[in-house]
């Protein structure tokens, strides 16, 4: 899988994340000081993200981050 795709892949995941824990992009943005464009471009793949900020998605979110990052590999596998 191209990294493009890998990244689209990523915002997938963590879009459907968000969702299954009932938050709006713009509450996300603000759990973890970001702007709620900023979490759009995540989710469309058009921004990357670093294992830090993956963490504290997951915090975030009240998942585990080692499940979460597990669920992301998986699905770029």
């Amino acid at each position: 899988m191209a990294f493009g795709e890998r990244q689209k892949t990523v915002g997938r995941v963590l879009r459907q994340a968000r969702e299954d824990a009932g938050l709006q992009q713009i509450e996300l943005a603000r759990l973890i000081g970001k702007t709620q464009g900023y979490i759009s471009k995540i989710e469309g793949g058009h921004q990357g993200v670093d294992v830090l900020l993956l963490y504290d998605i997951a915090i975030a979110l009240g998942n585990e981050p080692a499940a979460l990052y597990t669920h992301v590999v998986a699905e770029i596998s």
